[in-house]
């Protein structure tokens, strides 16, 4: 039972933590990210690996993956939607 208690209290800190942080967030991009939250069960955000969305698995066209690893704006999944992220390794952001 002190396992589930342990872990609502860790719910309840990551609750007023985002929405104390939320307030930081450009607002037409937090109504996006509640939408995607909500349509695609929870998951608003997918990590792209090797040309591929995280989230739905399907091969992005290579146009939208280099931007996605340009990182200059947002792009989203041309399937599902989700908003994509590029990985980051310490080591990598330590040399560039």
């Amino acid at each position: 039972e002190t396992h589930f208690a342990n872990l609502a209290n860790e719910l309840a800190d990551l609750d007023r933590q985002q929405t104390t942080l939320s307030v930081l967030v450009d607002k037409p991009l937090l109504v996006r990210y509640n939408r995607l939250k909500t349509l695609r069960k929870g998951y608003a955000v997918a990590q792209l690996r090797e040309g591929s969305c995280g989230g739905c698995q399907l091969q992005l066209p290579p146009q939208l993956v280099a931007e996605v690893k340009r990182g200059d704006e947002l792009m989203d999944c041309s399937y599902c939607h989700r908003i994509l992220y590029m990985a980051r390794h310490l080591d990598e952001e330590t040399t560039e």
